[in-house]
Formats: C-alpha cells, structure tokens, sequence
C-alpha cells in the first residue's frame, strides 16, 4: 500500500516498508498488483514503475523514460500489464517488456 512516506508491502503478518533508503521516492503510488510468484508492483501517478520482492526492490523505466502509469494488471499466467497516462500498453512476459501501440498488435493470449 501507498504511504506519505514510501510504500508498505504485507506478506501475511508481516510488513515491509520501503522508503528514500530503499531507494523509493516519496511518490504518489496509486496501482498495485502482485504476480502469482509473489512480486508486487506499484505505480506512481508521477511516474514510475517498481517492483519489489522480499528484500529486492527495482525501477522499471521504458527506453530509459520514467512514464506515468495509469493502470496495472498482473494476471495468471504471471504477466504485467501497464497502462500508461499518456497512452499506450506495455506487457512484461519473462524478462522483456513490448509495448504495444495498437491494438491489432496485442499478443496472443495463449
């Protein structure tokens, strides 16, 4: 969840915050979702794509821009779904992110 002062992850009993020390900006998350391995991650309204993991925490950029981010989506097959503020999708599937900037460029949802 989104705090004043960073981000808080809950596994279970336990609370994780992660804040400036982290390496997290005092930013205004405001979408979430969590993959089925257990990778949460959290988008900022002025933008800013993270993901944490235990201990482990990581800015996504795309082609090195910080974006703003609209929407997040994890769904079953382990995929991320990201809507950015100024248009357009980005899927991360494995280790590669694709945008995509049109929608007869979807990929297969097999």
């Amino acid at each position: 969840m989104g705090t004043r002062s960073g981000l808080a992850v809950v596994t279970g009993e336990t609370v994780r915050r992660f804040d400036l020390k982290d390496g997290v900006p005092l930013e205004r998350f405001h979408v979430f979702c969590e993959q089925p391995d257990g990778t949460v991650w959290a988008g900022g309204r002025e933008g800013g794509l993270w993901s944490f993991r235990g201990d482990t925490v990581r800015e996504e950029r795309f082609a090195g821009v910080r974006r703003r981010i609209e929407s997040l989506h994890c769904d079953p097959a382990g995929r991320v779904w990201v809507a950015f503020s100024e248009g357009g999708l980005a899927v991360l599937h494995g280790a590669d992110w694709k945008e995509i900037d049109s929608p007869s460029r979807l990929p297969a949802l097999e």
